[in-house]
């Protein structure tokens, strides 16, 4: 447990580097999501899809997570310590990132990558943040296999959240042993 743990805290700290050096790309689907905010959650489940070679729905307990990370965003930016996300129990271990812009500003503090409805003709992935979070979780996966723990991706998932006509977005996976 303590291995996985770490292996956790290893993949959650590289995705935090990622959204330091990348951003995401330029009938809803829960309460108070706007159609908008469905087709943008569409849009990154089929690229997370497309990474891991899967078909999953958008995992309800990776969305949730995914969403309340975005909370933290306050007038477009977030800080470092908060792009991230995780909730970890004894078998699983689900964690969450805020897509961020590649700007150079303080180092403590990011801006949050949005879609504005009236403005987003297509919605396009920046596929190096999705990309970093497979190579991420494959890596807790090989390093549970060299210490005979069987860890596997059991489900991906997109957060959503529109505040002042700016669509943010977390993207997030679960992990189980």
């Amino acid at each position: 447990m303590k291995m996985f743990k770490r292996f956790a805290a290893a993949l959650l700290a590289g995705v935090m580097v990622l959204a330091m050096l990348t951003a995401c790309g330029g009938g809803a689907g829960g309460p108070g999501e706007s159609e908008f905010e469905k087709k943008v959650q569409d849009v990154y489940m089929a690229a997370l899809n497309k990474e891991y070679g899967t078909e999953w729905s958008n995992n309800s307990e990776v969305k949730e997570l995914a969403t309340e990370a975005l909370n933290k965003i306050a007038d477009g930016k977030i800080a470092l310590t908060a792009v991230t996300a995780e909730k970890k129990t004894e078998k699983n271990y689900v964690g969450a990132v805020v897509c961020v812009e590649n700007a150079k500003q303080n180092a403590q503090v990011y801006t949050a990558v949005y879609y504005e409805e009236t403005t987003a003709g297509t919605i396009t992935v920046n596929s190096d943040m999705v990309e970093l979070m497979k190579t991420a979780t494959d890596f807790v996966i090989e390093a549970g296999k060299n210490n005979n723990t069987k860890i596997e991706v059991t489900g991906l998932g997109v957060g959503t959240k529109t505040v002042g006509g700016k669509t943010y977005v977390a993207i997030g996976y679960k992990l189980s042993k």
